[in-house]
């Protein structure tokens, strides 16, 4: 049984998967006379289409499944409800059912497992008839037809109707009269025995408990039931736009009501709580009781209540929610939208992603302030698709401009598709598109494609596409490809490197390696010939110091024009070609393809070395003489045997 502690509140928590797959959680509550349990199963409305275990064909079934399931597990076959059987026990019991899950619980301060037995047991044996499912209809569909009459409830489905396209979670939880009028027996307990599975089910109990004794109990009272596998549910792609800016309903209410929702990106699994919280932290403090804003709408009439806000997640879906009354709905949601701008101007919020603005200083305030620890986790299949023209500054990546420090993060087969016109420079990498003079990125690792194509002043790189701080201990397995259109300015520049597209003046680079493809060219509907590139395996334009780095990756040139290109296998070149701190540099000999040499210097920075000599340990024992234990031998060849760093 594992135990988890919290040495804050005293408590203890123990967790036990069965061998049929369920998931029980006890925490013991000594001296409290109060017991609690809830039974809940990863099931909800939004599971209406899948596939049933062991099977190949897709099932789909009417919308409101899992609540008309919920209601009907209480009658059982000798005609008793059992709640009304708990209920003369004493207790207090109940069920629910949500968007991506279903629970039944009691709560209790005698007779817990008098009331145990009978809460297992309808839980465990359902009872569908075609009589009494026909019965049922009638039942949720007045409980369908009060909600259609219930002002806050209609909002709040206005609101995620606007915002999803296809996503379940726009539908309601029980349905429609129409889509009920089709749910029969044999819908419900195909539903119940794919869903309420021990295996896709979970039991939290908490009270004065001795553990292992509770934990006895619940397994005598277990059926037999084996795991059945993992069921597969299927949903539509929801696209990233809203479906619709508003929707309004009249009825009759004595002040208007408002929902406005904000449709956000599902977190990372490890992430969500903590995104749930900072985000419901943060928008307290621009609408809540306490601000300025709320004070300020509050005086012009705009507002006759604190605002309740809601941040709602799951796999496939997060939003946040602002519901409150309000004689002017439209005028309030154009003092938030100013006030969070405001906001995130003056105090720095950090948005991931794609960064847009018209001068450099807005740019740096729409930046990651903080430490993000990657725990060596991995991002895989992450998306960024861009078509912009715009005259501001510019960042892309996962971070796009951060100022402090990322490290043992790892992205994996990333998918980057960016076109851009613009009149500024851009910094564009797969994990920040600009890294600021107090930033560091150690340890991490990126691999996918990257696409590029731009008209302006440049700087792309696997890791990051300008380094004004520190990137050491990184590594870049990306396939990039840079092309140039027809520009906004008369004298463009692109550099282009593995790890990095430029290393700032204020920036150094160390104990890195590229083992990717980067590909560069011009458009051919290019009208634009006055264009410079710097193109190097690990960075394109050097400003100040490298160190420790090696390219086995290919630099491909692939323009037949007569062009200004320097290419070189490590590094493209030093600024004003001298005077700059480079060092051990490495790069694999005959890395350099190009179409053809008109127009093309191969730059002289770093060393050309054998294969045979990059694989050597003479090699390892070079890369570690300055910084000792950051590289070891590649003996499991996930690098096709060059040297790996430490942390691999």
């Amino acid at each position: 049984m594992q135990i988890i502690e919290n040495s804050r509140v005293k408590e203890k928590l123990y967790i036990e998967k069965l061998e049929n797959g369920l998931t029980v959680m006890i925490i013991p509550k000594k001296g409290i006379q109060k017991k609690y349990i809830i039974w809940g199963t990863n099931y909800g409305s939004n599971d209406s289409t899948f596939i049933v275990p062991g099977e190949t064909e897709v099932t789909e079934v009417p919308k409101g499944v899992a609540h008309f399931l919920e209601h009907k597990m209480f009658e059982q076959e000798n005609g008793k409800n059992s709640l009304d059987v708990l209920t003369a026990l004493g207790v207090n019991a109940n069920a629910y059912t949500t968007n991506n899950h279903t629970a039944y619980l009691y709560e209790c301060t005698d007779n817990f497992y008098e009331a145990l037995d009978e809460f297992m047991d309808y839980v465990q044996h359902p009872y569908f008839t075609d009589e009494n499912v026909e019965k049922e209809k009638g039942i949720i569909g007045q409980e369908i037809m009060m909600y259609d009459d219930y002002p806050e409830w209609k909002v709040y489905l206005n609101a995620l109707e606007c915002m999803y396209h296809k996503n379940p979670v726009k539908l309601d939880i029980t349905g429609t009269v129409e889509t009920i009028s089709h749910i029969d027996k044999d819908i419900l307990y195909k539903c119940y025995k794919t869903f309420y599975n021990p295996s896709n089910m979970a039991m939290v109990i908490a009270g004065d408990f001795e553990p292992n004794e509770l934990l006895e109990e619940i397994k005598k009272r277990l059926v037999d039931t084996k795991s059945n596998g993992e069921i597969k549910r299927i949903f539509e792609e929801e696209p990233e736009t809203i479906a619709k800016e508003k929707s309004e309903q009249k009825m009759e209410v004595s002040k208007p009501l408002y929902t406005i929702g904000i449709k956000d990106i599902p977190a990372e699994e490890n992430e969500k709580v903590k995104k749930h919280i900072a985000i419901e932290i943060l928008l307290n403090l621009i609408i809540g009781a306490s601000s300025d804003l709320y004070k300020k709408l509050y005086d012009k009439g705009n507002c006759y209540s604190n605002p309740s806000i809601e941040y709602e997640f799951d796999k496939k879906y997060a939003h946040i929610l602002i519901t409150g009354q309000s004689n002017n709905p439209e005028e309030l949601y154009k003092d938030l939208k100013a006030q969070i701008k405001k906001y995130i101007q003056e105090n720095g919020i950090n948005p991931i992603g794609i960064t847009n603005y018209t001068d450099d200083n807005l740019l740096k305030s729409y930046s990651f302030n903080g430490e993000f620890d990657g725990n060596g986790k991995t991002i895989s299949n992450l998306k960024m698709n861009c078509n912009q023209n715009n005259t501001g500054y510019n960042a892309y990546g996962l971070f796009a401009y951060c100022l402090e420090n990322i490290h043992d993060l790892y992205i994996e087969n990333c998918d980057y598709d960016i076109k851009i016109a613009s009149n500024k420079f851009m910094g564009i990498g797969i994990l920040a598109g600009t890294l600021g003079e107090e930033g560091k990125i150690t340890n991490c690792h990126v691999s996918g494609n990257m696409n590029v194509y731009s008209g302006t002043e440049n700087n792309v790189g696997g890791i990051t596409g300008a380094n004004n701080g520190e990137v050491s201990s990184c590594y870049s397995s990306a396939n990039i490809k840079s092309v140039f259109f027809n520009s906004l300015e008369s004298n463009p520049a692109q550099r282009c490197g593995g790890v990095a597209g430029v290393n700032e003046a204020k920036g150094n680079m160390k104990n890195c390696y590229f083992n990717g493809t980067f590909e560069i060219t011009q458009n051919e509907e290019s009208s634009s010939r006055r264009f410079r590139t710097y193109a190097g395996g690990v960075c394109g334009y050097n400003l100040n110091e490298i160190d420790n780095v090696y390219n086995v990756g290919t630099i491909k040139e692939t323009d037949k024009e007569d062009k200004n290109i320097l290419i070189g296998g490590s590094i493209g070149t030093n600024w004003n070609g001298t005077g700059k701190e480079i060092n051990a540099c490495y790069y694999l000999e005959n890395c350099i393809l190009i179409s053809t040499e008109n127009g093309r210097t191969i730059s002289t920075l770093g060393e050309s070395k054998t294969e045979e000599y990059l694989k050597s340990d003479e090699f390892i024992n070079e890369l570690n003489s300055k910084y000792n234990g950051i590289w070891k031998k590649d003996t499991k060849n996930i690098n096709n045997g060059y040297p790996i760093l430490n942390w691999q």
